[in-house]
């Protein structure tokens, strides 16, 4: 056994259908706070029935880059666009 170590993100990454699932680097960071944004916030079912506020969002949205910096998330980029998916 050599001293590779195996990387758990393995199991998730890769091509599914037309998306490519792959780990979020420093350089996504700022257009996914901006898909959650314009997507997650307004299209999620939860925040449309509380009444989600900018300042709630914005709040969220650190949270989100909190979560991104501890280098655990994943996004699924469409291929055809590279655009990060927002289903």
């Amino acid at each position: 056994m050599g001293s590779e170590r195996w990387d758990p993100r393995s199991l998730v990454e890769g091509r599914f259908k037309c998306f490519t699932i792959r780990a979020i680097e420093p350089a996504d960071y700022d257009r996914v706070c901006d898909n959650v944004r314009k997507y997650f916030m307004r299209d999620e079912v939860t925040n449309q029935n509380v009444g989600v506020d900018a300042a709630y969002t914005e709040e969220f949205v650190s949270m989100v880059r909190v979560s991104m910096e501890q280098g655990m998330s994943f996004l699924a980029e469409d291929n055809p666009t590279g655009d990060v998916s927002r289903t």
